[in-house]
């Protein structure tokens, strides 16, 4: 007969690594409101190697994971200020940012990616009032400051120029 000591449960056992158990489940629990004042998410230059396109480039993934959490895990549905500090290096694609918008209401987007267009927030944040732009040349400023980009951007964000007389151009 084996006499079992019941606080022998509770010590690490004797190779000291802690047990290996599916059955734990972290302790910390977060509740969070529907609409979040400030995201903020700081992304690595260089991306772990998972998924590459065709030619060999990373897929950038990282933002869209976390923003998914937050809107499938959390229930979040807006976020009033994004700010997104992207790698100079390998930046997130714009498809994968427009996925990233897509699911939640934006009203200021920072998303620090050089020589972001139009695309990934046509159809995505339209509510947004504020957008902080990042270019490498002249050419970026030439596009956003055209014509037509003008007029895509107050089509679909009407609201991001209200206040402001220069949007009367």
């Amino acid at each position: 007969m084996v006499d079992k000591n019941p606080e022998a449960e509770h010590l690490p056992p004797a190779d000291g690594n802690p047990p290996r158990s599916s059955s734990l489940k972290p302790t910390l629990s977060v509740n969070f409101e529907s609409t979040l004042s400030f995201v903020d998410i700081p992304v690595p230059d260089l991306p772990l190697a998972r998924a590459t396109t065709p030619v060999g480039v990373p897929i950038r993934d990282e933002v869209l994971k976390i923003l998914g959490w937050l809107h499938d895990e959390n229930q979040v549905q807006g976020i009033y200020q994004l700010r997104v500090r992207d790698s100079l290096y390998i930046p997130h694609s714009e498809e994968v940012i427009q996925s990233c918008l897509g699911e939640f209401d934006i009203e200021v987007l920072d998303w620090q990616r050089v020589d972001l267009s139009l695309k990934p927030l046509v159809g995505s944040c339209k509510n947004l009032k504020q957008l902080r732009l990042y270019a490498s040349s002249w050419a970026a400023l030439q596009y956003w400051t055209s014509r037509e980009a003008v007029d895509v951007f107050l089509e679909h964000f009407p609201k991001a120029c209200a206040p402001l007389p220069w949007c009367l151009l």
